[in-house]
């Protein structure tokens, strides 16, 4: 069985790779203190926030972006504004898993229980609504950061709309996901870079960093669906085969095989459990057959180059580099496991 990896953390806690490790143990630090109180609501927001599996990639992009403004020297009020946007930023991130994980009926995350599992769907549902607020009072003391964070998450919440509304269609066409990607996904990743340059008073590299952390978002997305097909640490493999979730890949194949997603249709309507791991390794397979890894490893690499367009000149910075090298890194790895 092929098993995706994403690059070791190695790779980004390296000082060599100029892993923020000072400015990611204040991130830590400021995440608890948001979290803190008494209560089941915050117990379950703090076991998924904290809890292990956690990989911090959305602060760790503030602090590269961060970097290429010169804002990672930043001292005083700047200095604390950089680590509330990453904090915000992740616990806008985590909301959106506590919501995803209600809306798929997902059973784990990172290894262990989702709170829904846990705790039903409608604590689940006011936990990730409290975590949300949680993260827009970070911002709320700064008035050119605030109505953006609020945009992008109006913004995320119709994309997730689209997403659910597509369950189950084979024919929801590539360029439609590819959009809804950029809102779920994307729209989260380029908030991280128009909030640093707006803090560094840029509006031009505002929106560039916005449409390369968009792009490099859709990049991401394809190799987490891809992932999902050939398997991948804490998560359950063939969730998107299951819940009829849209996945670029299945979406690929069943567009070249019209006759698959028939079959997949049919099979949803016939399992009355989750189905077996053979029934599903042979379903995966159809899709890896009809070279749905390559394609989609294809159109990541596109939009890796449309962030790489959009950065410009400013690509060509060591912590830019870096950062398209590792989501260059992702997609290699997942098309690697698939064979």
């Amino acid at each position: 069985m092929n098993t995706w990896t994403q690059p070791p953390n190695a790779r980004l806690v390296d000082p060599a790779a100029a892993r923020p490790a000072a400015f990611l143990a204040r991130v830590e630090a400021e995440l608890r203190r948001a979290l803190a109180g008494d209560g089941t609501v915050e117990d379950a927001a703090r076991a998924l926030v904290l809890g292990p599996g956690a990989k911090r990639a959305r602060p760790w992009l503030v602090h590269v972006f961060a970097e290429a403004l010169g804002l990672d020297r930043a001292r005083g009020a700047d200095a604390a504004s950089l680590v509330d946007i990453a904090v915000a930023v992740e616990l806008f991130h985590t909301a959106s898993l506590l919501h995803d994980d209600v809306i798929d009926r997902a059973d784990a995350r990172r290894g262990r229980p989702t709170a829904n599992a846990e705790l039903g769907n409608t604590l689940a549902v006011l936990t990730g609504d409290w975590v949300l607020t949680r993260g827009l009072d970070r911002l709320s003391s700064r008035p050119t950061l605030l109505p953006p964070a609020i945009t992008t998450l109006t913004t995320m919440a119709r994309a997730i709309g689209v997403e659910v509304e597509a369950r189950g269609r084979a024919d929801f066409p590539l360029d439609a996901w590819i959009a809804m990607a950029r809102g779920k996904t994307g729209a989260l990743f380029g908030l991280a870079g128009r909030l640093v340059a707006l803090l560094g008073r840029d509006d031009v590299r505002a929106e560039a960093f916005a449409e390369a952390g968009e792009q490099l978002g859709v990049a991401f997305q394809i190799a987490d669906d891809l992932a999902d097909l050939v398997g991948a640490p804490g998560k359950d493999r063939y969730q998107d085969l299951v819940t009829g979730s849209p996945s670029f890949p299945v979406l690929w194949a069943t567009a070249r095989a019209p006759e698959l997603g028939g079959e997949l249709s049919r099979a949803r309507l016939a399992w009355t459990a989750r189905p077996s791991s053979a029934e599903l390794d042979a379903l995966g397979s159809r899709v890896i057959a009809l070279g749905a890894a390559d394609a989609s490893s294809r159109a990541a690499a596109r939009a890796i180059e449309a962030a790489r367009t959009a950065l410009g000149a400013d690509a060509g910075q060591a912590p830019l580099t870096r950062l398209l090298g590792w989501a260059e890194a992702l997609v290699d790895s997942a098309g690697k496991a698939a064979g």
